[in-house]
């Protein structure tokens, strides 16, 4: 203990890649694009650098350092993206939105794409989710935001019906505008739930969860008295007790514990002092619970700062004091990005009104786990007999 101690003292972070394009209040998510076993990036969002937002792919070397690969459009307006694989063929696809329409763009392989002919309604301030609704092996679209530019806020479903199609959901949902949402079978019935936190239709803002009925119906549950526009929320087993507590972050943090399906505020010391905020759990000293990072601004000097919270034995939280990137409107993406067995963080947003940045840093604790050796002389037996020898696969 005394060592770990020592270590939180010093560096924890290092700075590896700032060449990457930052962005702002869009997107920065790690998938595995070429299918060769490490994690590349997936950014889309405005950059105040070339006046213009776009999305772009950046190839992983397998070491952690990424070059520009393909962007897949060179301009547009409040754009978003996410991957996912829609049609089963192993690899990941892209869906983008700009203000003006939503493309879907198939991966063929080796970072080429093909533009599949259906189209989405533009939307801005938006959130675009993959998520399987109906429990039937597919990927299906959840979308919202504001329709075009700034017009009217929506929450929309699309089915995929197969070979390249969707079909819009007669669903009714409220909009998360200038917000987040995201799913998980928090209640473990097979079928996905659905958080959101922003502002619906007449402005009001809002945290609600909507409950997967498994008949294409959900029942809405309101969560919590406060709410907040440029709010973000997430799902994770705070409390390793099994079940998926939730983390909301804006102007207010707030950490929600599941006891038996009801949610309650947990009422730990989060900071307060900043605004804007975005919060994102990590494992980052892989001892098994979630730390969580902050990035936001000061509420009293407007100072662009980020905090390293660690998770304590006991559940609560301190600040670990690590210097890291500070901006606004921010963007965090936690993953192994070398391969040495430790989360790895990426940070982007806007550092002042003329400039945004992408920061890579390296997880320098080097707490990784290992991959369990392969078990070997393994048999089935039936009382005192010894049966046939079996194979058994693992995954990692």
């Amino acid at each position: 203990m005394l060592l770990f101690n020592q270590i939180l003292l010093s560096q924890i972070f290092q700075e590896k890649q700032r060449d990457i394009l930052g962005i702002e209040d869009g997107t920065l998510q790690l998938g595995d694009c070429d299918n060769d076993g490490d994690l590349d990036i997936l950014v889309a969002g405005y950059s105040r650098e070339l006046n213009y937002s776009t999305a772009r792919i950046y190839e992983n070397d397998g070491n952690g350092s990424f070059t520009d690969s393909h962007e897949l459009l060179p301009s547009g307006t409040a754009l978003n993206a996410a991957w996912g694989d829609y049609d089963n063929d192993g690899d990941l696809d892209i869906l983008v939105f700009t203000s003006t329409n939503g493309k879907l763009y198939r991966n063929d392989g080796d970072f080429n794409f093909s533009l599949i002919s259906q189209s989405f309604p533009g939307l801005s301030y938006s959130v675009v989710k993959w998520i399987d609704i109906d429990n039937n092996g597919s990927l299906d679209i959840f979308i919202s935001g504001y329709i075009g530019w700034m017009g009217d806020p929506v929450s929309k479903i699309y089915i995929n019906k197969g070979g390249d199609l969707f079909e819009e959901s007669p669903i009714s949902l409220k909009a998360c505008s200038r917000g987040d949402a995201e799913w998980a079978d928090f209640n473990k019935d097979s079928y996905p739930d659905l958080l959101m936190t922003g502002s619906d239709i007449n402005g009001n803002k809002h945290n609600t969860l909507y409950i997967n009925n498994s008949d294409n119906t959900f029942t809405e549950t309101n969560l919590y008295s406060s709410s907040w526009s440029y709010s973000e929320c997430e799902w994770g087993d705070y409390d390793n007790d099994g079940d998926l507590d939730i983390l909301l972050g804006a102007y207010e943090s707030i950490l929600l514990q599941n006891n038996n399906n009801v949610f309650t505020n947990s009422n730990l010391v989060l900071p307060e002092d900043m605004g804007y905020k975005i919060a994102h759990w990590g494992d980052y000293d892989n001892d098994g619970d979630l730390d969580i990072l902050f990035s936001g601004t000061d509420l009293y000097t407007n100072e662009r700062i980020s905090k390293l919270y660690q998770r304590n034995d006991d559940g609560t939280y301190n600040d670990t004091e690590e210097e890291l990137f500070g901006s606004w409107m921010s963007l965090i993406a936690w993953g192994d990005l070398d391969k040495d067995g430790d989360q790895d963080l990426i940070i982007s947003g806007q550092v002042n009104n003329d400039s945004t940045v992408t920061i890579i840093y390296e997880n320098l604790l080097n707490t990784g786990n290992e991959l369990p050796s392969v078990p070997t002389g393994l048999y089935s037996i039936d009382g005192n007999n010894v049966r046939n020898r079996m194979e058994i696969f693992y995954r990692h």
